[in-house]
């Protein structure tokens, strides 16, 4: 009989060890390389998040400075529409027939007016006034206080008989048939 000899083979005896140690070094390697894959996205979810940021500060910063360029543009034409206003304050006619004209433009739509004398008597003058060239004249009355010529009515029609005790405007520049000036787009 033959003596059956189990003698571990010196090639067999370490292969079942080797292969539970490479299944781990693999698991292992993997496990490694998700830790880093995770990483590297991390930081690029990151790093592109703070461009977004940056770019978004960036455009605010512009806006901001936009806004404060289109404010000073706003402060700067308010102060010279205010300065222009004043400049036609004087007591000379052409500063008259200017202060009639940017009264007009101010409060319309008008692109252009056509404004001249007709009458002064005293300290009131009578303005004929036409917009955007057309034949349908009207009227303005201004009168000089403390050298200065304010406005008083304008309109297509005489003003009433309320201004002559209101104003002290000539009785011949008004309409007698009323008493009340009506309130128009240009009557105080």
């Amino acid at each position: 009989m033959e003596e059956n000899n189990i003698a571990p083979n010196p090639s067999m005896g370490n292969a079942m060890p080797k292969k539970s140690v490479n299944v781990w070094m693999i698991v292992a390697i993997i496990f490694i390389l998700i830790i880093i894959g995770l990483g590297v996205y991390g930081f690029i979810t990151i790093r592109n998040q703070n461009n977004k940021i940056n770019s978004l500060n960036s455009q605010v910063s512009d806006l901001q400075n936009t806004k404060k360029t289109l404010e000073d543009a706003v402060a700067a034409a308010a102060k010279d529409v205010a300065q222009s206003t004043v400049s036609t304050q004087g007591t000379t006619d052409e500063a008259l027939i200017a202060q009639a004209k940017n009264r007009i433009l101010t409060q319309t739509d008008v692109k252009t007016v056509n404004a001249t004398i007709t009458e002064k008597k005293g300290d009131f003058a009578k303005i004929s006034y036409n917009i955007n060239s057309q034949n349908n004249a009207s009227s303005m009355v201004f009168k000089k206080v403390n050298g200065t010529w304010q406005f008083i009515y304008a309109g297509q029609l005489n003003p009433c008989t309320d201004l002559i005790a209101i104003y002290g405007v000539p009785e011949t520049w008004i309409d007698n048939t009323c008493s009340v000036t009506p309130k128009g787009a240009y009557t105080p």
